[in-house]
């Protein structure tokens, strides 16, 4: 038989403790981890609002409304549909003001570079 004296046995009763009680907080940390997981789960998995539902639904109507719009570009049979006429003669179109017209300097010219 293996001997231990008082004092060896009063430091493996010690180190048990301590081995003890570093396993219990071990064990309540990973439960406060899994409460807060499964309350995060719980509130990702909550019902949405109506009104994102409402919002998803106008948006499935309005693809199911231009459907047929782009069905003969989306089978290769015709144009994109944005495509369309030129735009009419008589729209105005803006053109570039020089320096000169509004009364500027010219730009400087480019430096060479050596």
């Amino acid at each position: 038989m293996c001997a231990l004296s008082l004092i060896q046995r009063a430091e493996l009763l010690k180190q048990m403790e301590e081995r003890s009680e570093q396993r219990e907080e071990q064990r309540r940390r990973r439960q406060e981890a899994s409460q807060a997981a499964r309350y995060r789960n719980n509130r990702l998995l909550q019902v949405p609002a109506q009104s994102l539902y409402q919002h998803v639904w106008r948006c499935w109507v309005s693809v199911s409304d231009a459907l047929p719009v782009w069905e003969h570009f989306l089978l290769g049979e015709g144009q994109h549909p944005t495509v369309g006429p030129e735009p009419s003669a008589s729209t105005p179109r803006q053109k570039p003001s020089t320096a000169r017209k509004r009364r500027l300097p010219p730009h400087p010219k480019p430096r060479a570079t050596s």
